[in-house]
């Protein structure tokens, strides 16, 4: 989706690390997509 909406450019794995899906909330009257993006220290990127 931020890749879609043009809020990152690419989505891979070198830029984003991971995901935690297992927080998902449905709200009906405030339909919403909520990000918390964190800086990942000592990350190696693959190769």
């Amino acid at each position: 989706m931020l890749v879609k909406t043009k809020v990152i450019k690419d989505d891979c794995r070198d830029i984003v690390a991971s995901h935690d899906g297992s927080r998902v909330y449905w709200d009906k009257e405030r339909p919403r997509i909520e990000i918390e993006i964190t800086k990942v220290e000592n990350y190696e990127r693959w190769k």
